[in-house]
This record gives structure tokens, C-alpha cells and sequence, in this order.
């Protein structure tokens, strides 16, 4: 092999490396940035006894994460998680849908899209939560308040009218990319916690709604493969 060969075979091998290690480094950002908050806010917080929001931000995780484990609906909008019946070209796997179930319109605040507020629960045959994903942390937007609990930036809004629905296909392949199960039976719930930020855009919305299970199975991955399969039952 040429010399000029050889260097450019290294400088490829270089290029792949990088271009590898930094999907590396996203997949593990996306996965563990809203944790990573938490515990930076707890940090500062401790730290800094007059830093204002950031125990206010831990103390709403926290209510967020037990809201999802296990607490029973509240708020107008309902949840709903189906199998995808709408055909396509390359159909999703599921549909999820959001109702407003009130006689008045409701405007939701939201990030890349309304359903980044919802959280896939999996639950394993006997009814014990085993592993969640939250659909935000996919989102790359920053969402920034003020001393007030209000955002920094402007962000997007959603007004459902008296029983208009959003939906949005969901692929089990992206829930099994970013949920690690043993094989099995098991039941996946979609959660969507909402609460407002500092009053907008309208206040006293801390709304819960969860959907009813869906059945699927998870076998080992097969010779090659990198992921275990993931099927509606």
C-alpha cells in the first residue's frame, strides 16, 4: 500500500472513529439529560441556599415522577394508547392520542411537539413499573423559567377545543431503543403529566392522564442483532 493510501485509510478510520463516538455521546445525552438536570439543580441548590428555582425545579420532578408511577387521572385531557389501524406506506406501531374532554377550550405549552409532555410506562406481569422513557427527551429544545416559574423563551401552544383530539404514531422500535426490558410479557402505558409554568399559559393546569395498557412481547435479540424485539401481543 502507497503511503498516500495508507494515510488516507488512516484519516478515514480517524473520521469513522469520531463520527461514531459522537452519536455515542448523543444517544447518552438524550438518555440521561433530564437526570443529569435534576441532580445538577439539586447540586446548586444545596450548594447555593439563595440560587431561587432550581429546588422549586427538583421538588416538581419529583412530584412528576409519582405522578407517573402511579397517579389516577385528573385534568380534562384524556389518554389514550391503540394499535396503529390507519395503514400507510410505513405505518407506526401505535397510536397515541390526547382529548380534551371539558366543555371549554384548553391551550397546552409544549416543546418540539404536545406529546413530548407524555412518558411510556412498562409495567411487567405483575403490574410493577420495570422501566419508562420520557418522549421529551428526544426533544432539543431548552426550556428556561424565571424566578416566577414562568419561560424565558417563547415557546409553541396547543388549544384543544371541547373534544378535539391530538394524535401522533408511535414506532416500538423507538421505545425499545431507549427502554431496556428482559424478554417477556409485558404492558406499555403512555402518562401525560402537565402542569402549567407560573400561570401560563392559563393557570391551575396540573393535569394527569393515563392511558390503558398495551400488550406486547419482548424476546432476546437474535444472532447479530443489537436490540431484543419488541411486538404487540
Amino acid at each position: 500500500m502507497s503511503d498516500t493510501r495508507r494515510k488516507l485509510s488512516t484519516l478515514l478510520q480517524v473520521v469513522v472513529g469520531l463520527v461514531l463516538a459522537v452519536a455515542f455521546l448523543v444517544v447518552v445525552w438524550l438518555t440521561l439529560r433530564v437526570p443529569l438536570q435534576v441532580l445538577w439543580f439539586r447540586f446548586i441548590s444545596e450548594s447555593e441556599p439563595t440560587a431561587g428555582p432550581p429546588p422549586e425545579a427538583f421538588e416538581r420532578f419529583r412530584r412528576e415522577q409519582e405522578d407517573i408511577a402511579g397517579a389516577a387521572d385528573r385534568g380534562p385531557i384524556h389518554c389514550r394508547l391503540e394499535p396503529w389501524t390507519e395503514g400507510g406506506e410505513h405505518p407506526p406501531d401505535l397510536k397515541l392520542s390526547l382529548t380534551n374532554t371539558s366543555a371549554e377550550p384548553v391551550t397546552l405549552w409544549y416543546y418540539t411537539w404536545p406529546h413530548a409532555h407524555v412518558t411510556f410506562l412498562v409495567r411487567d406481569e405483575d403490574e410493577k413499573g420495570v422501566a419508562s422513557f420520557h418522549w421529551g427527551t428526544l426533544s432539543s429544545t431548552a426550556v428556561g423559567i424565571d424566578d416566577a416559574g414562568r419561560p424565558t423563551t417563547k415557546l409553541p401552544t396547543l388549544t384543544l377545543n371541547p373534544g378535539e383530539t391530538y394524535t401522533a404514531g408511535i414506532w416500538l422500535s423507538s421505545l425499545r431503543d431507549y427502554i431496556d426490558v428482559r424478554p417477556g410479557h409485558h404492558r406499555v402505558e403512555a402518562v401525560f403529566d402537565y402542569s402549567d409554568l407560573g400561570g401560563w399559559p392559563a393557570a391551575n393546569r396540573d393535569f394527569v392522564a393515563r392511558s390503558k395498557p398495551i400488550e406486547i412481547e419482548v424476546s432476546g435479540p437474535q444472532s447479530g442483532d443489537r436490540f431484543r424485539a419488541w411486538r404487540l401481543r
